[in-house]
């Protein structure tokens, strides 16, 4: 079994606003999520537009100028 890599200091995997999607990645929630729309079917069979929302995908040892790093009083979710 291979000894995981530690994480940069002050990386995303660290961070509060991290919330864990997979090993490797997760997603970014500082800002809202980006509100999308569907570019493969546009319109449903009611003719109604199509949209879905997602936060910007980081890997853990990727950072920001907007880091704060999780601790005890305000901890980071442990994934979705």
């Amino acid at each position: 079994m291979e000894t995981p890599t530690p994480l940069p200091p002050e990386s995303c995997g660290t961070c509060v606003f991290y919330l864990s999607k997979a090993d490797e990645c997760g997603v970014c929630r500082r800002y809202p999520p980006s509100c999308i729309e569907r570019s493969e079917a546009n319109i449903n069979y009611a003719g109604d537009r199509l949209y879905f929302t997602a936060y910007p995908e980081v890997d853990l040892d990727q950072w920001c100028g907007e880091y704060r790093r999780a601790t005890p009083a305000f901890p980071r979710p442990e994934s979705f």
